[in-house]
């Protein structure tokens, strides 16, 4: 078995500080680097804009997550369990104190 599970979450953000498509990109870079250095199970995540995103509206994030081996080792319920956890506890406030409106998110495990 590998000793790591990746996990791919989706969630939709909404810039409500008047942010641009960069300040964006930016804000979510420096966040889930932040989040991925606290959390102990994720050994790295990476964050993606995949649409086009002007600063108004609603865009869609693709976050991949790797866990670590005690992820891996548990499950596709507790996989997807922490990678829930790692966006709620770590990501999701993080963003929101930069101004940013976040959904809830959607957890898949990677092929």
């Amino acid at each position: 078995m590998s000793d790591e599970a990746k996990q791919i979450l989706t969630f939709r953000i909404r810039a409500v500080a008047g942010q641009t498509a960069d300040d964006v990109r930016a804000i979510l870079d420096e966040e889930v680097a932040a989040a991925t250095r606290e959390a102990s199970d994720v050994d790295r995540a990476t964050a993606d804009l995949p649409g086009a995103f002007g600063g108004v509206g609603e865009t869609v994030v693709i976050l991949v997550a790797i866990l670590k081996a005690a992820g891996a080792a548990a499950g596709k319920g507790a996989m997807a369990a922490a990678g829930k956890y790692f966006f709620d506890t770590y990501v999701k406030p993080r963003l929101q104190k930069r101004n940013l409106q976040v959904s809830d998110v959607t957890v898949k495990p990677a092929d």
